[in-house]
């Protein structure tokens, strides 16, 4: 498999996503409300559904090696967000005992 494409007009976070990250395989996908801001910060290609010419161009640059795996580290990423959770949820608790 070259790439992992995603064509569609909404998605709310699919696993298979992550699933073609995590086998290093490149993300193309729609502009879809839901998960795009997310692969928009990790760099995947990102298309507009209502120009099909990118996708086809998409699968020309996956071929000429222009679109690369995004291979994001979920650990690191999760534990950022286990950090922030913690943190804000101290900041809350301290601010309660006063």
């Amino acid at each position: 498999c070259n790439a992992f494409v995603l064509y569609s007009i909404y998605e709310a976070f699919p696993m298979t996503l992550m699933e073609a990250d995590a086998l290093s395989i490149p993300i193309i996908m729609s502009d879809c409300k839901g998960p795009s801001n997310f692969w928009k910060k990790h760099n995947a290609r990102i298309i507009d559904i209502n120009e099909p010419e990118k996708l086809y161009e998409a699968f020309i640059d996956v071929e000429k090696n222009k679109i690369k795996a995004i291979n994001i580290d979920y650990l690191k990423y999760n534990q950022k967000w286990i950090d922030y959770f913690e943190s804000t949820l101290m900041k809350g608790i301290n601010n309660y005992r006063r």
